[in-house]
């Protein structure tokens, strides 16, 4: 098939370690105009529990080939006079050298909670952060506080800063139930925008709210080489208590406004769609079936269709399938934790070739970062 995804190369950016780091999530990746791969990741001693967990980095100057020990390198602040860890770190490229990670700060002034409170769904107090670096990653700036999220919410991050071509960020993230609070949960999809590199940042943009009883989680914006913008969801019916095919929204004002969420038809919960040369759109996604899968599709008409011919399997988990009969937001929650593979994340390859980043081991508490290199 003409447009049949073929497998260059795989490896390992970072192998679950000692008891401290032993549970190794949330990669992201970014490649550098110089060629580095720039990885972060968290890391902690199981997976469940946010005490002790930390966001570490590493990178490879030799396409995945060797990658440098990972470390540390950024140091959570105080916020509301409360400690706190970061969770997730997202790099993007700049121009040269310059970097810009975006980071997910959690409260851990009683670090004994749980992340997810089943009796009220709420989530502990999250808040964002960024950090520059001007040499690849090696060494970073402070970590800056990112405002303009609302301040009675608890605000996860979702992926990397988004560089517009006129030199705008875009910040990612979602609003959800903050801790001990009674009532609804609202869940919202939101990005916010600075036009003078995060020294300032503007209004959100909501772009899915969960009224309906459809959650639209784990939003992956991407640009396209056109100039538009491409978002792709997670998606959670929880009045049916299901997880529904991957749905997708559109931009043509990068961010400003958004079409209204589709179903793509492809299940599982999905990276950032890469746009390629051609009209080629690429989407990868995790299916959790029997066993679970990492794939990937290819659309040709702007990510309006995703045919199962042009599906490619990348990986497969080492472990049994995770998957719940779900009777509610609390075992979609237990579900999650269960899970020892997933959370891809893309990036372009300067050759046009997509590397994959995503977590895999045997049990969720031993998990390593793993990359595959694709292309046609």
């Amino acid at each position: 098939m003409k447009n049949q995804l073929k497998i260059v190369k795989r490896g390992r950016v970072f192998r679950g370690g000692d008891a401290s780091a032993q549970s190794a999530t949330f990669p992201s990746i970014c490649i550098l105009p110089g060629g580095r791969w720039l990885c972060s990741f968290r890391v902690a001693p199981e997976k469940v529990s946010c005490a002790g967990e930390r966001v570490f980095v590493n990178w490879s100057d030799d396409e995945g080939a060797t990658w440098t020990s990972a470390h540390a390198p950024f140091v959570p602040p105080v916020s509301g006079g409360k400690p706190g860890n970061f969770r997730l770190g997202a790099c993007s490229s700049l121009r040269g050298d310059d970097v810009v990670i975006a980071l997910a700060w959690v409260d851990q002034s009683r670090p004994e909670r749980p992340l997810f409170d089943a009796e009220t769904n709420s989530l502990l107090d999250m808040k964002l952060f960024f950090a520059r670096s001007r040499n690849g990653g090696e060494t970073w700036s402070g970590c800056e506080p990112i405002p303009g999220v609302p301040s009675t919410a608890s605000t996860p991050l979702t992926g990397p800063i988004l560089v517009l071509k006129d030199g705008t960020w875009i910040c990612q993230y979602e609003t959800n139930k903050p801790y001990d609070v009674e009532g609804e949960w609202i869940h919202t999809s939101r990005l916010l925008f600075s036009r003078d590199e995060g020294k300032t940042w503007g209004d959100p943009v909501i772009i899915t709210d969960s009224e309906d009883g459809i959650f639209l989680w784990d939003q992956r914006p991407s640009l396209r080489l056109d100039g538009s913008m491409t978002n792709v969801f997670w998606t959670y019916d929880n009045i049916n208590s299901k997880y529904l095919n991957i749905h997708s929204a559109h931009s043509a004002d990068g961010g400003r406004s958004w079409s209204k969420p589709r179903d793509t038809g492809v299940p599982g919960q999905p990276a950032a769609v890469v746009s390629l040369d051609g009209g080629r759109d690429v989407l990868v996604f995790v299916e959790r079936g029997k066993v679970p899968e990492l794939k990937a599709r290819v659309s040709l008409d702007g990510g309006v269709r995703w045919p199962a011919e042009s599906e490619r399997l990348l990986a497969a988990s080492q472990s049994r399938n995770a998957t719940l009969d779900k009777d509610g937001m609390g075992d979609a929650w237990e579900e999650m934790f269960a899970f020892s593979m997933g959370l891809p994340a893309t990036a372009r390859c300067q050759n046009g070739d997509m590397v994959v980043v995503y977590y895999s081991g045997e049990h969720p508490d031993q998990t390593s970062i793993e990359w595959i290199r694709f292309g046609f």
